[in-house]
This record gives C-alpha cells, structure tokens and sequence, in this order.
C-alpha cells in the first residue's frame, strides 16, 4: 500500500469518525407540538380526533456547509376506546442527511401506547413502547484523498443498520377550566445497539450507540377571555451532551359567539436552547415561532437564532422548521359521543 493510498484511508477514517461524533446524539425538533411521537412514544393516539398525520422539515446550518436537513413523516391512531381508556397505535420515520459524504440516518419506528383516564377525565396516565429500525450509510464517492480522486473502493462498507427499543411514560393533570399541566419521561436504545460503517460481521469495529433520556413538562394558564400562556421545558441527556430547552407559547383562541369552542387559534412563541457538555456549557440558540389552528389542522413555523462561539461563522442564522399536522375523524368517534377527552392542551 503506497504512502497516498495510506493516507486516503487515514482521512476517510477520520471522516467515519467524524459522522459517528456526529450521530451520537439523536435528532431533535424545536418544537413538541409538530413530532410528538418522537419526543415521547406514550403520546400516540392522543388526538381529539381518531387519527392524525404530520409532516416535519428541518435544516439546519445550512447557510454556510453541507448541515442537517431532517424530514420526517408520522401517523398514529386510536386502535380502541372504552369508556375510560384508549390503546393508541403509530409509525414515525426519520430522514436526516449531513455532511460532505452526506451522511444519512434512517428511522423507522413502530409504536404503541396505552392511556387511562381517572376521575373523570381531570387525570390520565400513559404508557408508551417504541421498536425502532435504523438505517446508516455515508457516500464514500464524496470522499478525496491527496490526489482528489473518489475512493471509489471503499463504498461497499458505508452502510450499518440495527434495532433499538424505548419506551415513555406520560401524566396528564385539568384540576380545573383555567390550569391544565403534564409531564413525562422517556427512553430511547434502551438495548445499547452496535453502529459500525466498516461492514464486520461481529460488529467489533462498531460503537455502542448512547441511550437518550428525555424529562418535559408544561401547562396552559388561562387568562381573560381569550388569552393562555402555554410554558414547556424539555430536557434530553445521551453520553456527554445535555441539553436543555425552555419557553412558552402565547395563546390568543378566538370565540364565535357560541357555547363551544371554536377551534381556531394563533400561537407565538420564543424558547432558549442551552447546552452542556464535559468541557463546556452555554446558551446554544433562541428559538422563535408562530403556529396556527384551524379546527383538525395545525401548522408551525420556527426559526432558530444561532447566539453560541458558532456565530462566527452561521451570523447567527441557525435554521428553520415547518411542520403541519393534520387530525381526522369519523365512524362511532365523533366529537359528540366520544366518551373520553384526550388531555391534548400540552400541544
């Protein structure tokens, strides 16, 4: 093996490694309302309506390298409903690519919860497990080495899957009209998977994937008429990162001039995203965003505003989010006879 040949390998292996710091911390959304289902698997099936879909893009640091771009699609429905209890079913996937050598995560994950309703439907407790499949791969095409060739024979080892499994806990409190509040917990690798990239058969060359752990909370506090302040914090830990999210929503819901709802209603809202590692800590981005109700439909818009040691080089443009999602409902569930009202104000 020649010096230059020997040397491309050495870079396309700090590459691999790079990829791998890269995709030891799972991806994250600025906002709970647009995937709950990731941050928390216990929150399937709990919709006003029988069914939902939503559709989610992320990019991020895009303005001055090859960043993240993460779309993602999800559908959860009531599987069942009793009179106090519902069995929640649902699919999310993830796609998320970043980097020169277009370094690309994959998820597809199943999920399944359980919900019971207490006293009345003031109080409900959910239970939620997730099996998710993984799918990694770089481009070694993209990769050069001193002679500014592709290392065209190293593509056949640019690609690992495995499975990991989670679970989530959930508590939902309306000790009254004007105060609602919840929180949860969740787990995801719970199993510790292997990743590699290098194609062994043993995984020998691979590296445990991290279990993540995420803790939120929040609540909606009515005041006057019309108005709601809706605070959330979301805290996630996996390995040596920590990071630590915490805003509110202001709610404006307008009235028809009739007893109910009219289910129309504007959000905006500004979150701080702080960071923690083993050598440093600080405030990473805020988060600005407006989000929009019309009956069955939500749509989101966010805008990170990049305020760490990287604003040299992002001039503070961190990235932005679009997520609608979309409710559906028909058959014996309608809005009327529904015997059990789904505790959705955390959204």
């Amino acid at each position: 093996m020649n010096t230059q040949t020997l040397m491309g390998w050495y870079a396309v292996m700090l590459c691999a490694m790079l990829s791998l710091s890269a995709g030891a911390q799972d991806i994250h959304y600025a906002h709970l309302a647009a995937v709950p289902t990731q941050t928390n698997p216990a929150y399937t099936g709990l919709m006003e309506g029988r069914a939902r879909v939503g559709i989610d893009y992320r990019g991020q640091w895009n303005n001055f390298t090859k960043g993240f771009r993460t779309s993602s699609f999800s559908a959860d429905m009531k599987a069942w409903q009793s009179r106090e209890d519902i069995i929640g079913i649902g699919v999310h996937l993830n796609n998320d690519v970043a980097g020169d050598l277009n370094f690309t995560s994959q998820q597809l994950s199943i999920n399944s919860s359980f919900m019971k309703g207490l006293d009345g439907g003031k109080t409900f407790l959910s239970f939620g497990i997730q099996n998710v499949f993984n799918s990694q791969r770089i481009d070694w095409s993209e990769a050069r080495a001193f002679s500014y060739e592709p290392l065209e024979s190293l593509e056949s080892g640019g690609r690992g899957n495995f499975w990991d499994i989670g679970f989530g806990l959930a508590f939902f409190n309306k000790p009254n009209r004007r105060l609602s509040w919840f929180a949860g917990a969740a787990g995801a690798h719970l199993n510790n998977p292997d990743v590699t990239f290098l194609g062994d058969s043993d995984n020998s060359l691979g590296d445990r994937l991290y279990r993540k752990w995420t803790l939120h909370a929040g609540a909606e506090v009515h005041f006057g008429r019309f108005n709601s302040l809706r605070p959330s914090v979301i805290y996630l830990t996996q390995g040596p990162n920590r990071q630590l999210k915490v805003g509110t929503y202001w709610r404006y819901k307008t009235d028809n001039g009739l007893s109910s709802d009219s289910q129309v209603a504007v959000h905006f809202g500004a979150f701080l995203r702080s960071y923690l590692t083993v050598n440093e800590a600080g405030v990473d981005a805020f988060i600005f965003a407006a989000r929009f109700d019309y009956h069955q439909t939500v749509i989101t818009i966010s805008f990170d505003t990049n305020v760490s040691s990287l604003t040299t080089a992002s001039n503070g443009f961190g990235g932005p989010e679009f997520s609608l999602v979309q409710s559906f409902d028909w058959g014996s569930l309608n809005r009327k006879s529904r015997p059990v009202k789904c505790p959705t104000f955390q959204y």
